[in-house]
């Protein structure tokens, strides 16, 4: 199993995988999906990133992202926080994270998308960031 570096103490223990597959992010991982999926914060036709780095705070909270290497952007995948385990900085501490790495890959821009109704993440990206397209699913 590979093992996970801390790479934050305070306020929260945040370790880095680079690829979940096989990793002790696995478990919290599945649970994200899963508490994802069935409050349609992401789409069902969405496959899991098991070759995806992340960061995450052990049984709270993770964020997955991948480089894009021709945008020169990190993209979040998706991040997910235990309920009990909201309202306590952890997201702050996440998006830290998220920023230095992107900023030691020489990337320009981090980027995300996320459901109209995820409300955390629209403000998110109403505070810090410019909205560059609106996805739309056509029924045939």
């Amino acid at each position: 199993m590979k093992r996970a570096t801390v790479v934050q103490a305070e306020p929260f223990p945040v370790h880095f995988i680079e690829e979940i597959n096989n990793s002790e992010a696995i478990p919290l991982y599945a649970e994200a999906w899963c508490y994802l999926l069935q409050h349609r914060l992401i789409d069902k036709s969405s496959f899991p990133n098991w070759k995806a780095a992340c960061f995450f705070v052990p049984d709270a909270a993770l964020a997955t992202y991948t480089i894009l290497e021709h945008d020169s952007q990190l993209w979040v995948g998706f991040t997910y926080i235990r309920h009990s385990e909201r309202r306590r900085g952890i997201l702050p501490a996440l998006w830290r994270c998220l920023r230095e790495k992107a900023k030691e890959k020489g990337c320009a821009s981090i980027g995300f998308s996320c459901a109209p109704h995820n409300a955390v993440m629209n403000r998110i990206g109403k505070a810090f960031g410019t909205q560059t397209h609106v996805s739309y699913r056509i029924a045939i």
